[in-house]
């Protein structure tokens, strides 16, 4: 489903042309990280902000180049 959304979103142009599946990866195991990160200590809120915002840089790179 996520690799789909992906796709859809290069095809209408919201998106960079990313690898859908490397993109997915990177989404699931930084998730899948601090989930498991926060178990054994205290997170600051800044980093999933750092993660969700260098994805978010990934995905609409060239699109904010125009």
């Amino acid at each position: 489903m996520w690799t789909a959304l992906i796709r859809y979103g290069i095809q209408t142009g919201e998106f960079s042309p990313v690898s859908p599946e490397a993109v997915y990866d990177l989404i699931v195991f930084s998730y899948q990280g601090v989930r498991m990160y926060s178990r054994l200590m205290e997170i600051e809120e800044t980093i999933p902000k750092h993660i969700t915002s260098q994805i978010k840089s990934l995905l609409l790179k060239e699109r904010e180049k125009k």
